[in-house]
């Protein structure tokens, strides 16, 4: 992943002087603390909501609706979230063979709560452990196939009662520690934020770094300090594609900040030939600052697609080829995996094609 640096770039006017450092942190735990605050509420509201996936069942979808997915055919109202923001989860019909090769190379469980991130043609597959059912309704997404903690073959759910409980005393020292340098950035993703950053300058907005690199052990640490309801444990921040960028003071509940963070959405988006994604939409989301650039070369953008891919990675071959811990951040041997930016002396490790 490169070397991992602090110290996020910041206009030349702020560098070198001791109130620019005091200001940034102060701006950080005001960013942190902001985010708990709005995770603490999200917490508040899910449970008023029935967020318990039910058993999978067939009621209430036609014999044409079952009939069309039941091939691996992905129907366009099965992508993306609906007009009320809840998941269009998948109403393919998966066979025990399926849902155990799901299982084994994914951690997926209960395949029903799988859907497409959206109907693009970058959309990802992605695992919801419980269903969402109204837009307020937080659950942990994950998306299929991603770094993460998580061992192999164990599921989703067992990842989830793992962290419950787990304090920062039980992680390492490095993962408690925020990487702010553009430089553990994969190469490609580096340069496009650097540009982006740039623009965003140029054009007007205040903006600083927040964070950058996050390992996957980091992400886990965040899920277990939030009790999974702040950061997903799966994250484009582990690939060195994703940067946290604050607006301004940072204070997203201050309408003057919020205005100003509206407008840089906005301007992200036109950005870079809309490669870059935020969270939710330019005025609503949970996680302001958060700003990924998608890679063609990661994750899996459908069902057949993901059950080719865990066909290949759960063979002796893959096994015998699996990338190193080292080439996962840290993370548990997994051929199960999308690799992060390392050198490409892994040619034995099966990829989507």
């Amino acid at each position: 992943m490169g070397t991992l640096c602090h110290g996020a770039p910041l206009a030349p006017s702020q560098r070198g002087t001791t109130s620019a450092r005091s200001s940034r942190m102060r701006l950080h735990r005001r960013i942190i603390a902001f985010a708990w605050r709005n995770a603490a509420m999200m917490v508040a509201i899910g449970p008023l909501a029935s967020c318990q996936r039910a058993p999978a069942s067939t009621e209430g979808r036609s014999a044409s609706a079952l009939a069309d997915s039941s091939g691996g055919e992905v129907l366009f109202d099965e992508m993306g979230t609906d007009a009320r923001g809840i998941p269009r989860y998948t109403r393919r019909e998966f066979s025990s063979g399926e849902r155990k090769l799901l299982r084994t190379a994914f951690g997926v469980d209960e395949p029903e709560g799988l859907y497409l991130s959206d109907s693009s043609d970058a959309a990802l597959v992605k695992f919801d452990t419980k269903a969402k059912r109204c837009r307020a309704c937080y659950v942990d997404s994950y998306r299929v196939g991603f770094l993460s903690l998580r061992l192999p073959r164990e599921t989703w759910e067992d990842f989830e009662q793992k962290m419950r409980g787990k304090s920062a005393s039980d992680f390492s020292p490095s993962a408690r520690t925020l990487q702010r340098s553009l430089d553990g950035l994969d190469p490609e993703a580096r340069a496009a934020f650097a540009a982006l950053i740039d623009a965003g300058r140029h054009a007007g907005f205040r903006l600083s770094i927040v964070e950058t690199y996050r390992s996957p052990e980091r992400e886990a640490l965040l899920f277990a300090l939030g009790n999974g309801r702040t950061h997903t444990a799966t994250s484009m921040h582990s690939y060195g594609r994703a940067v946290d960028i604050a607006v301004g003071d940072g204070r997203w509940e201050r309408a003057a900040t919020r205005r100003e963070w509206v407008r840089f959405r906005k301007f992200v988006l036109a950005h870079g030939s809309g490669r870059f994604h935020i969270i939710g939409t330019a005025d609503r989301t949970w996680d302001w600052a958060h700003v990924e650039l998608e890679s063609p070369a990661l994750g899996l953008h459908s069902i057949d697609e993901a059950l080719a891919f865990a066909a290949r990675c759960t063979s002796d071959s893959a096994r015998t080829h699996a990338p190193t811990s080292a080439q996962l951040g840290g993370a548990a041997i997994d051929p199960c995996v999308f690799v992060p930016a390392v050198p490409d002396d892994h040619a034995g490790i099966p990829q989507p094609h």
